[in-house]
């Protein structure tokens, strides 16, 4: 009996070991340390991503090993940052993950509110020392302490005219408006932009400033009564606390809103060619669609040296390495397609591309070891 009983149930083992030992060894499919490569695009579905055809294994599995990472932080700096390296990365590694890099990454990504400046006129000058640093009053540029009189009085010592109610229309009165733009930049700092389209956001930014109508009206010395009545100035306002209003507006306020929500990715310059380089601005521009929030703009360039008035920050961008004018970073110049210094115009394209292909550019024969990292000189 004991006989046939162990022969009659051989046969369902035989049947079932195999089918056994699959689901003993389930979670090796499960650790993207020990899962098949064929079984990497069955993990990625379970995050809902389809993993790209061109990432090689060592890429797959280092995406899924920090997926959590990567979805904790999409749509943020550091998550287009993970993105792009995930895709540029010659040698991609856990680093790439890491939301405060050791070092300036390659690959920069500028919010474009961070570079606006604040305008000279927001400055306020101290009428004595007291209490702090000695301070003297700056009288060669215009302070709102000085009212709009002295605004009035420096437009008419450089023009002749009296200062315009209003800025002139650049279509109908180009000259007045190239001479207004110049002299509020100099002096104000700004060139005023607000328009109708504005008033909105000029009471929202008044409803802000004051806790009711009354203390508005006391301080601007109107009568208004209700929010929806007050104008947009179409010019400088006379009284003291209204004339800083208007400063934070047209200065603060629509810069900011102007800057909102647009950044541009840098992507460091190689000795590429003209296909390559178009090749990963594309690229960029594919995974930036995926990942960045809809709400925002960008742009995409390549940089050689980052230290540019205007663009670079003091500390973070200040990188010393190849200039912009290292022969091996320029490219033909195209029309729509190229930025102004980012190419040259020459005849000699053929003994431009000789010298690029040289790897001793120098004439004393010796050779610099090339960075991806862009600087200044």
């Amino acid at each position: 009996m004991a006989s046939f009983l162990d022969r009659f149930l051989a046969n369902f083992e035989g049947f079932f070991t195999n089918i056994e030992d699959r689901i003993a060894a389930a979670q090796l499919l499960l650790d993207v340390r020990s899962a098949p490569a064929e079984a990497l695009a069955w993990l990625a579905s379970w995050f809902g991503v389809a993993l790209d055809p061109a990432w090689d294994e060592a890429r797959r599995r280092l995406f899924l090993r920090h997926a959590a990472d990567f979805f904790e932080w999409r749509g943020t700096v550091p998550g287009l940052r993970m993105a792009l390296r995930l895709v540029f990365d010659d040698c991609p590694g856990d680093a790439i993950f890491d939301i405060q890099p050791r070092r300036t990454p390659a690959i920069r990504i500028v919010e474009k509110f961070s570079t606006r400046a604040l305008p000279a006129a927001l400055y306020s000058a101290a009428a004595d020392g007291s209490g702090g640093l000695p301070a003297r009053v700056q009288q060669d540029r215009w302070d709102p302490s000085q009212g709009t009189a002295g605004l009035h009085r420096r437009y008419q010592e450089l023009t002749g005219q009296p200062y315009p109610t209003e800025g002139p229309d650049r279509r109908t009165d180009p000259a007045g408006w190239a001479t207004w733009s110049e002299f509020s930049r100099q002096t104000l700092g700004f060139v005023p932009r607000a328009t109708s389209d504005d008033v909105d956001l000029w009471r929202r930014f008044l409803q802000r400033r004051y806790s009711s109508l009354a203390a508005f009206n006391a301080v601007w010395r109107t009568v208004y009564g209700d929010w929806s009545e007050i104008p947009l100035p179409a010019a400088p306002p006379p009284l003291d606390v209204p004339l800083r209003d208007w400063l934070h507006f047209e200065g603060i306020v629509l810069p900011s809103r102007d800057a909102a929500h647009r950044f541009t990715v840098f992507l460091p310059q190689a000795a590429l060619g003209l296909a390559d380089r178009d090749r990963r601005i594309d690229l960029a521009r594919r995974v930036l669609s995926l990942e960045k929030p809809a709400h925002t703009a960008f742009d995409v360039q390549f940089y050689w040296a980052f230290f540019r008035v205007g663009e670079a920050r003091l500390g973070q961008d200040t990188v010393v390495d190849a200039g912009g004018r290292s022969p091996e970073f320029l490219s033909p110049f195209v029309l729509d397609r190229n930025y102004l210094g980012s190419g040259y115009l020459a005849t000699d394209r053929q003994g431009r591309q000789s010298r690029l292909a040289s790897p001793c550019p120098r004439p004393d024969g010796g050779c610099k070891p090339s960075s991806t990292a862009g600087g200044s000189r």
